[in-house]
């Protein structure tokens, strides 16, 4: 999991972030239990070193995540801080008016992006953050078997867009 994690990480950024809520509510899921995510998850795995190596990864998140009081919402403050640095290259994106495709996908998905917010029980701080729960929230969506109108499958695809092209600039901008 650790290693999919850094290959997220470099490769995208909006798909590191929301694969890390999914590692931070499966530890809330289990209630930080490290044991049994040690006998529900890593159970089959042969490979005691990436065993280890995932086990102590988990250990250091759970840790992390206790200390900042995001035990029951809220997310780790790696994550925090990278929404932050997406939503600055999004401002700097579009004050420079020179990434036309950014920018392009941007306003497709503004109007949508503003519509979830007004739907929203939480409502998001910045467009990158309401993008990416709503990404979470279809996700959650299709893993319980949900049926997802096309209208919002429509309203998720310009978002998706929106932050490919919003991960590929800071990709560019954030070589690892």
């Amino acid at each position: 999991m650790l290693a999919i994690a850094e290959k997220k990480k470099k490769e995208n950024v909006a798909e590191y972030i929301l694969y890390m809520w999914q590692m931070e509510d499966l530890l809330r899921g289990l209630d930080f239990n490290l044991n049994q995510l040690e006998e529900e998850v890593f159970s089959d795995v042969s490979d005691a070193q990436a065993k280890s190596t995932n086990m102590l990864w988990f250990k250091k998140l759970a840790r992390d995540m206790q200390d900042q009081a995001v035990e029951v919402s809220g997310h780790h403050q790696d994550t925090v801080e990278l929404i932050q640095q997406l939503v600055f290259l999004q401002n700097k994106l579009l004050a420079m008016g020179q990434n036309k495709a950014f920018i392009e996908a941007f306003k497709e998905a503004k109007p949508v992006l503003e519509e979830f917010r007004k739907r929203s029980d939480q409502i998001p701080s910045n467009d990158v953050e309401t993008a990416l729960t709503a990404l979470y929230g279809m996700l959650a969506l299709r893993i319980s078997g949900k049926e997802i109108s096309p209208e919002t499958r429509a309203g998720i695809q310009s978002m998706s867009k929106y932050l490919a092209h919003l991960s590929h600039a800071f990709k560019a901008e954030n070589p690892i």
